[in-house]
């Protein structure tokens, strides 16, 4: 290596379009892994809580397998529902007023339609458990109908002294479903 090298000669600079796709609607499965990777509750405990919020009103029947929505679906009902939501109704709005995206094609298993919430909860409703399930749920939801994420693929190779480097790098072109779930 040339150490104290003042000057790169690039070799090549690649940019390639790149998108991260939106999640499909939320399954009882992909919940209950969610619950236990994330927020550190056992399959039984998770499935608790979400019945508990469907028994509730707040969402949808939790033990489905389908990922994908009916065509008759109401996604406008379920957006007016959670546009007063103090966390997420700005976010609903939006897609209320901007339009909002067909949800990707998934699993239809014929019982039951993806776990959806059905009304805001307000500030003090929910337990601290019970929250973190009933967001989660929410913003699988917002997600799922939202646009996907969009990037700028950048890849770089440069030779320093007789040294080549390769360089790799994103720019995000439109943050798309990753508004409402940043941990993607």
């Amino acid at each position: 290596m040339h150490y104290g090298a003042k000057e790169a000669e690039v070799l090549s600079v690649k940019k390639e379009p790149m998108k991260q796709v939106r999640p499909q609607g939320l399954n009882t499965i992909k919940l209950l892994k969610v619950g236990s990777q994330s927020f550190g509750m056992s399959a039984f405990e998770t499935m608790k809580i979400a019945e508990h919020l469907y028994l509730r009103g707040y969402t949808t029947y939790p033990r489905t397998e389908s990922t994908t929505f009916s065509p008759n679906f109401n996604f406008k009902e379920v957006l007016s529902a959670l546009k007063e939501h103090h966390d997420y109704g700005g976010y609903a709005a939006g897609l209320l007023r901007n339009g909002f995206q067909k949800p990707r094609q998934g699993h239809d298993a014929g019982d039951h339609p993806p776990i959806t919430p059905v009304r805001a909860a307000e500030p003090g409703e929910l337990g601290d458990r019970e929250l973190r399930v009933y967001e989660y749920i929410t913003t699988s939801f917002l997600a799922c109908i939202s646009r996907d994420a969009t990037y700028s693929g950048i890849r770089t190779e440069l030779l320093i002294g007789e040294e080549k480097f390769k360089l790799k790098g994103q720019n995000i072109v439109d943050r798309g479903f990753l508004e409402i779930m940043p941990w993607q």
